[in-house]
């Protein structure tokens, strides 16, 4: 008879924190705190609480949320892969690339998740460029080459199959794993921080990967691949590479490796042998949603508990779009609609408050840059500096009007013109022309009427923010590409900075694959080089 399992698991007395936790960040796997332990030593606290898309995810595919949050043995074995690979890593790349030591993992009483809590690493992830001449190496060559494809060899000889979604095969988030830091010596290394997953491996942008990998190994595995390890696989490549681990390592790190295999083949075994019923009612156990003698009930009863599931999902459902209903129309009725259109009528008529507004936004994207470190104080000091100069105060308020007019161009191209042709207004071949440009020739209506006001004012007319305003998803840095255009030199870092922040912006915005440090916005982000060595800016 099947056993609820008994919660929480307590915390090791070396993962034990005492200081007041810091925000860090958070993933599709879970939130990331600073801490502190008795010794005043910086230690991160991962709490698995998952995000919404993921979480619908492993719903639908296996019935529960993420395992890390509720299960005792998926939490341990997310223990035992982290001291395996810290070895093997170890053995692998020396000290090139490391595995943060693991201090435990104990039960959240306040999110009612479990936590792994392992050495604080101060390093930054892969830096953005800002300029043309930003000091930043390029170190996307150096991670994907050097780190993450030798380590997803390693990972599939030694049967760690799952661990190859969390290296990065097929997957641009996983460069978001990767930490770089500096030795005293000023020499590099790079941390692997993140070896949980947060969704199966199942949806990898590269559709060969799936093909030629993760579908075999989850047939192999009889399961979606989610940080699965072959274990008669990973014991037959310890048994080969003893002499060497031993060798290299020490005979204690051997010993450690055999001990901590076994002991993940047991929790393995016992998390992988869940039947869905079994996971979606353990979850449920730790969130306190229901009781043992539910538990108990329910999988004698599984139709009982299924049926519930829907239920609650189809009243969480309609609170939910009853809870949006009332927030719109109370946005509607209330004052913030009339605030927000006064707002964009004085937008229109006042070239001092479009001034403002376009200056507001640089500022917030200034700050962001320097609150993921990828500017210092003085750097930023000088596009702030730039930013209040008249030199560049024409083209980076008209970059803030491109700006502003997405949004309604965004409303009029995807509402208003699909409205008109179910209207009968406009027929098939203007409804497909008008969504396929309806940003583009906003932006061009607009730089037009500068080019026509430049050329009644006697003023350079800026017929390169025009030509690229046609540009699809990138054409909003026309007029920074403008101020480059004009004046060649590092003294316009704002617009070089601006055209940067733009393109990584676009890597951001890329459904599932893109966000904060992916390797889509590092991609992106480089695309201006391309530009600017066609057009060679000269160094101060």
């Amino acid at each position: 008879m099947w056993k609820p399992p008994e919660l929480p698991l307590p915390a090791a007395p070396a993962a034990q924190a005492v200081g007041k936790p810091r925000y860090v960040g958070r993933g599709r796997s879970g939130v990331v705190y600073r801490d502190e332990d008795a010794s005043a030593r910086p230690v991160a606290r991962k709490i698995f609480t998952g995000e919404g898309l993921s979480r619908c995810v492993l719903y639908l595919l296996t019935g529960a949320p993420n395992p890390y949050g509720w299960s005792r043995d998926a939490i341990q074995c997310a223990l035992y892969r982290r001291r395996i690979l810290r070895i093997l890593v170890r053995f692998w790349f020396g000290d090139e690339l490391r595995v943060p030591r693991t201090l435990g993992a104990a039960w959240n009483a306040a999110f009612r998740a479990y936590e792994i809590r392992a050495q604080f690493v101060a390093g930054r992830h892969l830096p953005l460029r800002h300029s043309a001449h930003d000091a930043w190496p390029d170190l996307i060559r150096e991670l994907t080459t050097q780190i993450m494809k030798p380590l997803q060899a390693r990972l599939i000889a030694a049967g760690m199959d799952g661990m190859v979604w969390q290296a990065g095969l097929g997957n641009p988030v996983a460069a978001g794993n990767f930490m770089v830091s500096r030795r005293p010596d000023g020499s590099r290394f790079w941390s692997w921080i993140d070896l949980e997953s947060g969704v199966p491996a199942l949806f990898p942008m590269n559709l060969w990967s799936l093909l030629s990998f993760y579908l075999p190994r989850s047939i192999h595995h009889r399961r979606v691949l989610f940080d699965d390890i072959d274990i008669a696989k990973l014991r037959r490549y310890v048994n080969d590479q003893r002499q060497a681990i031993e060798t290299q390592l020490g005979s204690r790190s051997i010993a450690l490796l055999c001990k901590f295999v076994d002991r993940l083949e047991h929790h393995q075994q016992r998390w992988k042998s869940l039947s869905r019923t079994k996971s979606s009612l353990t979850h449920s156990l730790a969130k306190g949603q229901i009781d043992k003698h539910d538990a108990q009930w329910y999988l004698q009863h599984p139709w009982w508990w299924q049926a519930r599931l829907i239920a609650r999902a189809f009243q969480y459902a309609g609170r939910k779009l009853v809870s949006h209903m009332q927030r719109v129309t109370r946005w509607c009725s209330g004052p913030e609609l009339r605030r927000v259109l006064a707002s964009g009528a004085y937008f229109l008529g006042s070239s001092r408050f479009r001034r403002h507004v376009s200056r507001s936004y640089v500022t917030r994207r200034i700050r962001s840059w320097r609150q993921r470190h990828f500017l210092n104080q003085s750097k930023a000091q000088l596009l702030r500096k730039e930013l209040r100069n008249d030199v560049s105060s024409q083209c980076i308020t008209d970059f803030g009007v491109h700006l502003a007019i997405k949004p309604i161009l965004k409303l009029l191209q995807w509402w208003v013109v699909p409205l008109l042709f179910l209207l009968g207004v406009i027929d098939q071949a203007t409804l497909a022309v008008l969504l396929a440009s309806g940003g583009m020739l906003g932006r061009t209506a607009y730089t037009s009427l500068r080019c026509l006001q430049a050329t009644l004012a006697g003023q350079r007319k800026p017929w390169f923010a025009l030509a690229w305003g046609l540009v699809p998803v990138f054409g909003s840095v026309a007029f920074p590409l403008q101020l480059v255009f004009w004046s060649k030199g590092r003294r316009q870092r704002l617009a070089q900075f601006l055209v940067y922040d733009t393109f990584a912006g676009a890597g951001r915005a890329v459904p599932v694959w893109g966000g904060n440090d992916s390797l889509l916005e590092s991609w992106s982000n480089r695309l201006p080089n391309r530009f600017f060595r066609w057009w060679p800016i000269e160094d101060e």
